[in-house]
């Protein structure tokens, strides 16, 4: 199915790790591929080949420009996946209009127990990523780190969030979130069958709030404690009707 083309932009799929942000990037992907929009391999070096998708770890001034040129020569947007804060490129594109996203966060007390979860099977296997989680406070300067960086794009305009039990369990309803935001229109349920094919999936055990069961009362209290924030920011963004405006002013934090 093809549809009148979207406005040409380049759509950043940002997600903190473990919170579903590898199916939220497949779910934009998808609907642009399902409406007739191909998504093509970016090359080198603004994506670097050992990376299986539109995977970007930075994006310069020049890595933009290409990125921007990519999605204007195409006519339609462009969705690349990242895990980093947004660079000053990024930040000047998005607030020109030639880039906007989404963004997929998620409690840090579940993301704690799913880089525990995936730090045990990397000491399994013998892989390097992951493998120094191997208690909960190994996560933390992680964690702080991309809630660090998840405040720099919340504060953004135009980029929709996402919470991890949107994506995992209402995905059919996520998928037309960014269908709109996309500018584009199709089948969400379709789109929302075709990533129940493992492929497109990475959870661990994919449960909601799976703290209230797997950490203790202390633990979960001090997480609560430090990022009261980010905890609240998740649960007002699952009622509030997103309206293009930053989640965040450009004084706030998400974290204590």
């Amino acid at each position: 199915m093809t549809s009148n083309p979207p406005k040409p932009l380049v759509y950043f799929s940002y997600g903190l790790t473990k919170s579903a942000s590898t199916l939220a990037y497949r779910l934009a992907w998808l609907s642009l591929e399902d409406a007739g929009f191909t998504q093509p391999r970016v090359p080198p070096p603004v994506v670097e080949e050992i990376h299986s998708v539109n995977f970007v770890t930075h994006v310069s001034e020049s890595m933009m420009a290409e990125l921007t040129r990519i999605a204007r020569a195409q006519g339609y947007p462009l969705v690349v996946k990242t895990h980093v804060l947004p660079s000053p490129a990024v930040i000047e594109a998005v607030n020109s209009g030639q880039a906007k996203g989404s963004i997929t966060f998620r409690d840090p007390r579940d993301m704690a127990l799913s880089m525990l979860d995936h730090g045990a099977k990397a000491r399994r296997k013998g892989d390097f990523a992951f493998r120094e989680y191997e208690k909960l406070p190994d996560t933390l300067d992680a964690i702080r780190l991309q809630v660090d960086a998840l405040t720099q794009w919340m504060r953004l305009p135009d980029m929709l969030p996402l919470t991890y039990d949107q994506v995992a369990f209402d995905t059919k309803n996520t998928v037309k979130k960014l269908q709109q935001h996309l500018g584009i229109t199709g089948n969400p349920a379709k789109i929302a069958r075709m990533v129940s094919d493992k492929r497109y999936i990475q959870f661990n055990k994919g449960i909601r709030d799976r703290h209230k069961r797997e950490m203790s009362a202390d633990d979960s209290a001090a997480f609560a404690r430090e990022f009261a924030p980010l905890i609240e920011t998740l649960a007002r963004v699952q009622t509030t009707p997103f309206d293009g405006r930053p989640v965040l002013d450009a004084t706030a934090s998400l974290r204590h």
